[in-house]
């Protein structure tokens, strides 16, 4: 079975809802990319990422302010499905992410807060 975009989108909402990303290292591209556009430089290595976002979940775990990941839906950069983020509450949302998936891969995954997070076709499945 070839990995969808739902595919990668599922894998990257559960690591945040788990806090746990160990299913997620197998499925993204040796040349994976993480951009944001929060942030100016993108991060251009899965082993980098894997660093970064490892640190994340760490610093999640020791916080009060909880993330949660929502599958999605909105029509925006070529993308049909997103997961929508929120921080705190389920209903604080702050942003987008959008999966890019090549042979097989998780080539990119992008964060946006623009479009608005209240544009998106809200699902209600977490997954975990």
């Amino acid at each position: 079975m070839s990995l969808t975009e739902i595919d990668a989108l599922t894998a990257y909402a559960k690591a945040l809802n788990t806090l746990d990303a160990e299913a997620l290292w197998p499925l993204l591209a040796e040349d994976f990319e993480y951009g944001s556009q929060r942030v100016l430089a993108d991060v251009t290595s899965k082993a980098v990422f894997r660093t970064y976002f490892s640190l994340k979940l760490a610093n999640l775990r020791g916080s009060n302010r909880p993330v949660y990941a929502e599958l999605g839906r909105i029509n925006a950069y070529g993308h049909e499905h997103c997961v929508i983020l929120a921080q705190g509450r389920k209903d604080n949302l702050v942003g987008l992410a959008f999966a890019d998936v090549t042979d097989g891969f998780i080539r990119r995954i992008d964060l946006c807060i623009v479009p608005d997070a209240h544009e998106a076709r809200r699902s209600g499945f977490y997954p975990a």
